[in-house]
């Protein structure tokens, strides 16, 4: 990774403030023609026609029923789908989805500092905006953070390539809450930080008005577990006398039933620990309490714990590959494991959705109660983007339809907004907010995923517009799935006639991708604990220089020296590398 450097939120307004907008401004009325047009609660309709202008929808419908305004522009669209843009209704913008991004579950500051991750997530906040947009997610719902929060939604509502952001402020809990040594809570230190203790009537009212005072657009309570305290009462109190809605964080079912009966409007978690009764959900129908799973969070922790690294190709892809690779950090940190925890590792079992809280999703959705799809990202192992497809696939499993989750992914996230009437689907008056899809989303909405243009405000964009990797991602991406021994992922990011050599020779040592595919698949099988630490790095144009090291998953008395590699990288993949010495430890990695 490159060096970091401290950018403030303001800095990289310039950067967010991209030209796109104006050269591409709208000046008469864009018609989609021909498409079968998807929109939650509703029947699919075929030769539909969409027709937006500044920023919103005039008309979607039929063709026979929509007028096309004889100064529209008409992009034809005829085979594929219309749908609104997906939204993700609980994320997290302060945090990187990396390993060294919640200090108060796993402590390694001593390899980078918390500064040094807050100022990259900040960087990056172009880069995390065009991703979400890259996966079709056109609106996204931040859970609480910093303060600084309130900056990236002005800097989302300047940017062209951003998702709509709506925040809310720092997380109350009723405090003191205590961390894993006993002190403080780490997020709740610092100058501003993302966790505020309200431990009186007083304070928690008071932190709600700053916030009102803010335009906050939620108001958020961490953690319910308990029984409701006095403060927390106080400050449910407070946010309903100012027409704010209020997200619980409640995993148990003791602290969701306690949450739903103070009033809270948001359960921002599944409850993991029994199944839901039938009163409760009948009752989170009756007030309108929605509930938000988050099921791909739940893998974070238990995939640190066992060092297997098992993500889908789209996580590969899409997702940041330098804050993936900072999970592969722990493959070479000299950190101290007990016998626990290395028994844990060698053990190595894959991480599965919890059984609670799948058949808790199915009955929520079959009772009728409001379901909104959400990820939490930011948090370790849940990528911004990327993981929202990881979601799709989870819900699917728990037995949800494509049209229930069409509908949790579009209009019921408006719904968490209480703006519904806004946007989340698409009819007259609405955002003109929407995906062009290659595959039907009713069969699979996995199919999200084959997007042919992504409109947000009314302006298309295509994929490749979006997201724009570099030589340095390419090749990073190549070494996550190296290190998480995943051959087909390693393969995707290579040619299809790539050329492995040695320098000075140039004589190939093995050519093409499906070689290097039986090859490296064979290497994983029987080689499944190494993994490849990089201790130096460069980059010159489409070429990365890196100096390699073998480790292993938890024995560091493996590591070894490996060698130089150069990677030439054209067109999106690796297309020639180049070894400094002869293979000897493993194919391709000398």
């Amino acid at each position: 990774m490159t060096p970091c450097t401290t950018v403030g939120l303001r800095a990289i307004a310039l950067l967010l403030a991209l030209p796109l907008a104006s050269l591409r401004a709208q000046t008469s009325p864009r018609a989609y023609v021909g498409a079968t047009l998807v929109n939650p609660g509703e029947a699919p309709i075929a030769n539909a026609v969409v027709v937006v202008k500044d920023g919103r929808i005039l008309a979607a419908g039929p063709a026979a029923r929509v007028m096309i305004p004889a100064d529209a522009e008409r992009i034809s669209v005829l085979g594929k789908w219309i749908m609104p843009g997906l939204v993700d209704a609980h994320m997290h913008f302060f945090q990187s989805g990396g390993l060294y991004t919640r200090p108060d579950i796993r402590d390694l500051r001593t390899y980078r500092s918390y500064e040094q991750e807050s100022a990259m997530i900040r960087r990056d906040l172009p880069d995390t905006f065009a991703r979400y947009l890259r996966c079709g997610i056109t609106s996204v719902i931040d859970m609480g953070g910093p303060n600084w929060n309130f900056e990236v939604r002005e800097l989302a509502s300047k940017a062209a390539l951003a998702p709509h952001v709506w925040v809310a402020g720092p997380l109350l809990t009723p405090g003191p809450l205590k961390g894993r040594t006993g002190g403080p809570n780490f997020l709740t230190t610092g100058s501003d930080p993302a966790v505020i203790a309200g431990t009186t009537e007083d304070a928690a009212r008071a932190e709600v008005r700053r916030q009102a005072a803010l335009q906050t657009d939620l108001f958020k309570m961490w953690v319910s577990e308990g029984p409701t305290t006095a403060a927390q009462q106080a400050a449910y109190d407070e946010a309903k006398k100012l027409g704010l809605r209020v997200a619980v964080h409640a995993t148990s079912l003791a602290g969701a039933t306690e949450a739903v009966k103070a009033g809270a409007d948001i359960l921002v978690h599944s409850v993991l620990d029994q199944p839901i009764p039938d009163a409760l959900m009948a009752e989170m129908k009756r007030r309108g309490v929605i509930l938000i799973p988050t099921l791909v969070v739940f893998r974070g922790g238990p995939m640190l714990r066992t060092r297997r690294f098992v993500f889908e190709p789209w996580e590969f892809e899409l997702a940041n590959p330098q804050v993936m690779g900072t999970l592969f950090d722990l493959l070479h940190l000299p950190l101290k494991l007990d016998e626990a925890a290395t028994k844990t590792i060698q053990e190595g079992k894959v991480w599965e959705a919890p059984a609670v809280a799948l058949a808790n999703l199915r009955r929520l959705v079959a009772a009728g109660v409001t379901v909104a799809t959400g990820t939490d990202a930011g948090n370790q192992g849940a990528f911004h983007g990327a993981s929202y497809y990881t979601e799709l696939k989870l819900m699917a499993q728990a037995g949800l339809t494509p049209k229930e989750i069409l509908t949790c992914s579009t209009i019921n996230g408006a719904m968490v907004l209480g703006k519904e009437k806004e946007f989340g689907s698409l009819g007259a008056g609405k955002k003109a907010d929407l995906l062009v899809l290659d595959a039907d989303p009713m069969q699979d909405m996995l199919n999200t995923r084959r997007i042919h243009l992504v409109v947000k405000d009314g302006q298309p964009y295509a994929p490749a517009e979006l997201l724009k990797p570099t030589a340095e991602d390419v090749v990073q991406r190549q070494l996550n799935a190296y290190n998480a021994r995943d051959a087909v992922a390693f393969a995707a990011t290579y040619a299809p006639d790539v050329s492995i050599r040695t320098l000075p020779e140039t004589t190939d040592l093995m050519k093409g991708r499906e070689a290097l595919l039986a090859r490296y698949g064979e290497l994983f099988k029987q080689r499944p604990d190494s993994a490849v630490h990089i201790t130096s790095h460069a980059v010159q144009g489409p070429f990365v220089i890196d100096q390699e090291q073998l480790v292993h998953r938890w024995d560091p008395t493996k590591t070894s020296f490996a060698g130089t590699a150069i990677y030439e990288v054209k067109d999106g993949l690796i297309q020639t590398v180049w070894f400094l010495k002869p293979r000897t430890a493993e194919p391709g990695k000398p």
